[in-house]
């Protein structure tokens, strides 16, 4: 099993060492959360804590998750980069093609692309995007991604969107698209698709998940490369260790949670801590 780092809430003037950094301690990659901006008024409940509060401060940065990509990409030489997760949803499929197909081709190949239905009714009205059926709009997306990302001419005809000839090229290398979420519509997307990027709560309800997973996956006969990949907020070395039997690839462990207020000297010390603990090289 693979260790990765999320780099979600950090400073954006510490993405660049800090990445430089994880390669050197032997991590073996780098995701990235997306959020466009922060309400006021929040009333939507995140779903990955008790009480539907949120982890971060309005304050808290969330930079370009391509761009943050492709200049992290740009000063390493080995380091794989995934979103986790991106809110396809909220933005416009050539665009989010275009992005991502060039973050790829500027890593030589070293790009997931993590990608959510989104949670935050907020955010999606003020980019003036439908909440509603958000999902089946992801699902035509990524249809319309694996289209445009072949280089060549291609059409798509929809109930959200409409190509009627488009060429996007240069085609990038291969991105494979992971699916991120704990519910069963999620599940199911994401055994369409090439992988799935969970969220540890308890060693139980993961292996629950993955059973359901596996079983949707076996439902629809999915084959081939499948990545599943984890998040996890707090691990001892035991849950890891029951994380690693259920098969998973990449452990996804924080970096901003460790060190809330550490500058980059505080949290590069951290980094090194813990790849000593993970026995990396």
């Amino acid at each position: 099993m693979e260790y990765w780092l999320n780099f979600s809430m950090i400073e954006i003037d510490q993405l660049i060492p800090l990445a430089q950094a994880a390669e050197d301690l032997g991590f073996a990659g780098i995701s990235m959360g997306d959020h466009l901006i922060f309400p006021r008024d929040l009333k939507s409940p995140y779903p990955y804590s008790k009480d539907g509060s949120v982890m971060w401060r309005p304050e808290d940065h969330w930079p370009d998750c391509w761009v943050a990509i492709a200049a992290m990409a740009a000063s390493t030489r080995t380091l794989r980069f995934t979103t986790g997760v991106y809110i396809a949803p909220l933005r416009e499929p050539m665009a989010l093609a275009k992005a991502l197909s060039t973050a790829a081709h500027m890593s030589g190949g070293r790009v997931y692309g993590g990608f959510g239905a989104g949670w935050m009714r907020e955010e999606f009205d003020y980019a003036h995007e439908r909440f509603e059926g958000r999902g089946a709009r992801m699902d035509e997306m990524i249809e319309i991604l694996r289209k445009l990302w072949t280089g060549v001419m291609v059409e798509h005809h929809g109930p959200n969107y409409d190509l009627p000839g488009v060429q996007m090229a240069p085609a990038p290398p291969p991105i494979p698209i992971l699916v991120g979420g704990n519910n069963d519509a999620a599940l199911r997307r994401a055994a369409r698709n090439d992988g799935w990027i969970g969220v540890h709560r308890t060693f139980e309800a993961t292996q629950s998940l993955v059973s359901k997973l596996r079983a949707i996956r076996t439902e629809l006969g999915g084959q081939g490369a499948f990545t599943l990949m984890l998040n996890a907020f707090r691990t001892t070395g035991e849950d890891r260790a029951q994380i690693a039997r259920l098969g998973f690839d990449a452990l996804v462990l924080p970096v901003a949670a460790s060190s809330p207020e550490g500058g980059l000297n505080q949290r590069v010390e951290g980094m090194r801590r813990l790849a000593g603990e993970l026995g990396l090289a």
